[in-house]
């Protein structure tokens, strides 16, 4: 069976999408059908994410309506990919590494799924004995502005809408804001030490959310370099926005939490900026 050649690990709303954009618009990259396949997370950590087999299921369902109704010919090959994943009650390596097999020869193949940033030492440790040459990326963003994303997000989710009232909006963004899965999504410190740690730092490429999206054409010079692929080989508009969210308006004194329950992870944020920019 075929292997993956790189992950992308999130973090969630910080360009994941955009980034798997780019990649399939590439003639050397490879990514699944379903973006996000939730494998190492409902391996690792399937209490904390009972939800994986249904996000799967949701997905394969609309890279099926995509395929039958998109621009280009009814794509059999991605109808196929959407199945296998969807088939996914006893979650294994075989079934993981088959979903691969649909690449063809040659390509780099990968796929990205934010919720492995927040595996354990150990998880991402047995990855790696797994997949020794497997190659990471990590973007990150603004850690409040990332949580805030995170919740609108959720609040879309639980059916939020304009008819809502602000208390009841402030009420679940507050509850929302001291939760662990918001908070370690951003512990950006932490999630490069295990995955760089293990990997080892020339498999390990940190992008930043901001300079993908006002320098795009050289960050991905930057990641063709990394996946050692042609630069030149990524044809849709780097500048073109995706998913561009609904705005909630939340109210001034929750944001504050915010900006408490995210205060070590926005240091440490704004220290690795200006350790960046000074190493140029």
């Amino acid at each position: 069976m075929s292997q993956p050649d790189f992950l992308v690990i999130g973090a969630q709303k910080a360009g994941t999408t955009w980034l798997d954009k780019m990649f399939k618009s590439h003639p050397s990259i490879w990514t699944p059908a379903v973006k996000e396949l939730q494998f190492f997370n409902e391996k690792f950590l399937r209490d904390v994410f009972p939800w994986t087999q249904q996000h799967r299921v949701n997905h394969a369902i609309s890279a099926v309506r995509y395929a039958v109704t998109g621009d280009t010919d009814c794509q059999w090959d991605k109808i196929k990919q959407a199945a296998h994943i969807a088939d996914s009650n006893e979650v294994t390596y075989e079934w993981y590494e088959a979903i691969f097999d649909y690449a063809e020869k040659g390509m780099t193949k990968g796929e990205m799924t934010p919720e492995y940033s927040l595996l354990d030492y150990e998880h991402v440790k047995e990855i790696q004995y797994r997949y020794p040459k497997l190659k990471i990326i990590f973007v990150m963003r603004d850690p409040i502005q990332r949580a805030l994303s995170g919740i609108k997000m959720r609040l879309l989710q639980k059916g939020f809408n304009d008819s809502s009232s602000q208390q009841e909006i402030d009420n679940f963004v507050l509850k929302c804001s001291e939760d662990w899965d918001v908070i370690e999504r951003s512990n950006y410190k932490k999630i490069i030490s295990i995955w760089s740690s293990i990997f080892g730092d020339d498999n390990f490429l940190t992008l930043l959310s901001d300079e993908l999206k006002d320098d795009p054409v050289s960050q991905l010079k930057v990641i063709g370099d990394f996946l050692n692929v042609d630069e030149h080989g990524f044809s849709a508009n780097p500048s073109e926005r995706v998913h561009v969210g609904k705005s909630f308006n939340i109210s001034k004194e929750v944001i504050q939490q915010i900006e408490k329950t995210q205060k070590a992870n926005l240091e440490w944020y704004l220290d690795f900026k200006s350790r960046r920019n000074v190493e140029g």
